[in-house]
């Protein structure tokens, strides 16, 4: 009987315990090629948790990737600690909250900067896979207007008041969600022209932005035209307009029409048909993304795979909307 070679799960330390934190250990608990050796939670809460540790240098000596899915003003503070760690590092997005800490990273080596991967998961996901597969095929013509509205009640809960994600450093929504579609724009479009934000609190719980509006000008003249908010009813729209044709996803379905050149028995423009369409729902996609994310990163590890510098720019970019530098 031939015998069977089984390899060794590498370990993967993981900074932070709860809610997104929660859903990086389960995928990796999930893994055939990954464990979660180790947990480092610095706070003395309850728990039944045995791989939390205290101990920092836990995760420096055992782990052959570590991964930062803490709250975002504490990020900088760990990749200092890290900053004579030669394994990979995966750091939630957005990596840093504030301009100065950006201009550090910025700053990195290359060598340092193809080790650290920054998790806009969102661009793993089949949706974001589908409008990036549309614009490289020319399947709509040249774009116009990328539109995206996502919104839900979350600031009117009493655990949001207490949550470090309706403190003015977060940025709020913006930060939280906005930066994902921000890095969608940029990796479909390239670098931002010109941009503006409108910041709205409109629960008044906490003091960070709960709603807000971005306005994005890309190469090419392209606009890209963001609503986000914790105040207001459940709704997740994406569109994408082009000059022959539209992309619609409503968080359920996504659907392509085209070309532009349809009438009606009478000569008039009508609906373009429906060449595509696609049940996909939206909660579903963000954790197919995250699942791919994780999943890269590990083997990343193992096959000792460096990162691409242009996505650890792009991550960076990412923020500068959110900093008034663009």
């Amino acid at each position: 009987m031939p015998l069977i070679k089984v390899m060794n799960k590498i370990n993967i330390g993981v900074i932070g315990l709860n809610n997104h934190a929660a859903k990086i250990i389960k995928i990796i608990d999930n893994s055939e090629k990954a464990e979660c050796k180790y947990i480092y939670y610095p706070k003395n809460i309850k728990h039944s948790e045995r791989r939390v540790t205290k101990k920092f240098s836990n995760l420096i000596n055992y782990c052959n990737g570590i991964i930062i899915a803490s709250p975002t003003s504490t990020h900088y503070k760990y990749l200092k600690l890290l900053s004579n760690y030669n394994g990979h590092i995966l750091v939630e997005k957005p990596i840093v909250s504030n301009l100065e800490e950006t201009n550090k990273l910025k700053d990195y080596s290359l060598e340092r900067k193809k080790k650290i991967s920054i998790n806009y998961n969102f661009m793993y996901s089949p949706i974001a896979k589908s409008i990036k597969n549309i614009i490289d095929n020319n399947k709509i013509g040249k774009p116009i207007l990328l539109n995206i509205h996502a919104s839900h009640g979350l600031a009117f809960s009493k655990s949001y008041k207490l949550n470090w994600r309706s403190k003015k450093k977060s940025f709020g929504v913006v930060g939280l969600v906005g930066v994902h579609y921000i890095n969608l724009a940029i990796n479909l479009f390239g670098k931002i022209k010109k941009s503006n934000i409108t910041y709205i609190n409109i629960a008044k719980t906490g003091n960070s932005p709960d709603t807000a509006f971005i306005q994005l000008t890309m190469p090419n003249k392209i606009e890209v035209h963001i609503w986000l908010s914790y105040a207001a009813p459940f709704t997740y729209n994406i569109s994408l307009h082009g000059d022959n044709g539209r992309y619609e996803y409503n968080g359920k379905l996504e659907a392509l029409y085209s070309p532009r050149d349809f009438f009606d028995v009478n000569g008039r423009y009508t609906n373009p048909p429906l060449i595509f369409k696609n049940n996909i729902d939206q909660q579903y996609n963000w954790k197919l993304g995250l699942e791919k994310s994780i999943e890269e990163f590990i083997s990343s590890i193992i096959g000792n795979n460096t990162f691409k510098i242009s996505n650890y720019n792009i991550a960076l970019d990412s923020m500068l909307p959110l900093f008034n530098k663009i």
